[in-house]
């Protein structure tokens, strides 16, 4: 592994929310530079595009009449909109896996650049897209089959509409809203399990369904943390992109000054900017979650620091960590019966170092480091 960032690698270690949002936020803003170039290679165009498109479906448009209708520009704005999201569902996943890999890079010691990691990232794109759209249809298949029964209760209760009275049709409506509830857990369930699928095929270059896998297993026994740290994440964004957009959003619908296509260019204007300022902020944090999950369960620093200093048969020697059983903040425990990481045999403890404080002369500080 190369590095230019003098041990950087042995900064790897597990992570408290705490700690990871400070490493998030130091990140970002070390780097923002190089973040906001990634992301606006993508951002740029398409939100040119995008502001077009939105101006075009609502030219000509009056919300405060009555009885608005459609003109030609505004289907054809509404056709040209629903390309330009195509075209951000196709490309965000190029963009956000280069993010990614500037991330990683940084992380463990290297220096990317902007033409290296979209390189990097096209190699990728198949397989981003593969996952993106497995993860909807296992999401919605999961859904689907928990509101199944909710869609039988209403069709037998629409085809015996006469026979049913209002009591029946509150149960079945509270019985429905249950089930969504339901629906709802379980799609969150799968979207935390499988988050670091696409991640796992950037930085461990796997196939989609190998990468679904991958997240699942990664995630396993970590799964409150993990939701925990994703949901101030989420949270995170979604409140720094109210504050670029809603100075504007709130008094353009409560006023009848701006005109329409104006007021939706303005607003996409704003949330391609919010966009382009904090997804990266979002992709770094869903990196070092990933890496943290490793260092966790498999001792990935180890094996990093192993490789730095040109040992890697050391990495083979690294004993499977298990999740810590605290929420967020504790080092991974080592298998019960594992080797002592000093390598001092069976029921032996490896030797103590003395200190200054242990020597009968005070002057005498000078001690040899540990090797």
């Amino acid at each position: 592994m190369s590095t230019t960032q003098s041990g950087a690698v042995f900064e790897l270690k597990p992570l408290g929310l705490a700690d990871l949002l400070d490493v998030v936020w130091r990140m970002y803003k070390a780097h923002i530079g190089r973040f906001l170039g990634i992301a606006a290679v993508v951002y740029l165009p398409l939100g040119v595009l995008q502001i077009a498109a939105a101006a075009l479906m609502m030219q000509g448009w009056d919300m405060a009449s009555p009885t608005p209708a459609f003109s030609d520009y505004n289907l054809i704005g509404l056709g040209f909109f629903v390309i330009v999201i195509f075209l951000f569902w196709a490309a965000i996943p190029v963009m956000q896996a280069a993010i990614a890999k500037a991330v990683s890079e940084y992380y463990l010691g290297s220096e990317p650049t902007l033409g290296g990691v979209y390189r990097f990232a096209l190699h990728r794109w198949p397989s981003l897209l593969g996952v993106a759209i497995l993860t909807a249809l296992i999401g919605a298949g999961v859904c689907g089959l928990v509101m199944v029964p909710a869609v039988a209760l209403f069709a037998g209760m629409g085809v015996m509409a006469e026979d049913v009275g209002p009591s029946m049709w509150a149960v079945a409506a509270l019985g429905g809203l249950l089930l969504a509830l339901v629906a709802v857990n379980l799609w969150i369930a799968v979207v935390v399990r499988l988050f670091c699928a696409a991640l796992a095929v950037v930085l461990e270059d796997r196939g989609a369904i190998d990468a679904l896998l991958r997240s699942w297993n990664l995630t396993q026994g970590r799964f409150w943390p993990t939701l925990v740290t994703l949901g101030i994440l989420w949270l995170l964004v979604s409140v720094l992109t109210a504050i670029v957009v809603w100075p504007f959003q709130i008094p353009a619908y409560v006023t009848d000054y701006v005109p329409e296509n104006v007021e939706q260019s303005i607003l996409s204007a704003l949330s391609i900017t919010a966009q382009l300022l904090f997804q990266p902020l979002h992709i770094v944090g869903t990196v070092l979650l990933y890496y943290d999950l490793r260092i966790r369960k498999e001792g990935f620093d180890l094996t990093m620091m192993a490789e730095a200093i040109n040992e890697p048969g050391l990495a083979e020697q690294v004993p499977e960590r298990r999740p810590a059983e605290a929420l967020y903040g504790g080092e991974a425990e080592e298998p019960a019966g594992a080797e002592p990481a000093s390598g001092a045999p069976p029921g032996e403890q490896s030797p103590s170092w003395p200190t200054a404080g242990d020597t009968d002369d005070p002057a005498d500080t000078d001690w040899p480091s540990r090797p």
